[in-house]
């Protein structure tokens, strides 16, 4: 699990990616978990983002925090756009192949919450799981939100099985 702060949203279009896929193993798929405290509003820059993101083998996306359905609207904007219109050229079809790039956002959830599905049950469509290999944490904010989402992470690690209490509906 790797595990990445900026300050804004700007900033994550010049995050350096890992790399995805283990030695000796194709292209690597990966799931990604985004926590943010900064409004998103849509903008061009955040559709630069998603689009980065998804270019980049980004295959299940979870938003948490401030404007995470917005996210979750941009990210499938990055898929949808681009088949719409031709460009760019994304790194799969998939109608073609029969696979859905997933995402989800958690508004009314908490972290731990979030962070829980994310890592258990956030499982990648069929035609991507194989070589999905990598969960990538995107903290979009200041030091203490990174700081919250790393020992969530942390949390979860050591204690894969204990499961948050979820309040009742």
């Amino acid at each position: 699990m790797y595990l990445a702060r900026v300050p804004t949203i700007d900033a994550a279009m010049d995050l350096p990616l890992p790399d995805l896929a283990p030695p000796g193993t194709p292209r690597g798929w990966f799931k990604l978990l985004l926590a943010s405290e900064v409004p998103q509003h849509k903008d061009d820059r955040a559709y630069d983002v998603a689009l980065r993101f998804t270019l980049a083998g980004c295959c299940y996306m979870c938003a948490w925090g401030e404007s995470c359905s917005d996210w979750d609207d941009t990210f499938d904007y990055a898929v949808v756009i681009p088949k719409v219109y031709g460009t760019p050229a994304l790194p799969f079809d998939p109608d073609a192949l029969g696979w859905c790039r997933s995402t989800t956002w958690y508004e009314r959830q908490t972290l731990d919450e979030a962070r829980w599905y994310f890592t258990a049950n956030a499982d990648p469509d069929d035609g991507f799981r194989p070589d999905c290999h990598v969960c990538l944490v995107l903290v979009i904010g200041g030091e203490d939100l990174a700081a919250s989402v790393e020992a969530s992470c942390r949390r979860g690690i050591e204690n894969p099985d204990d499961r948050p209490s979820f309040p009742e509906a």
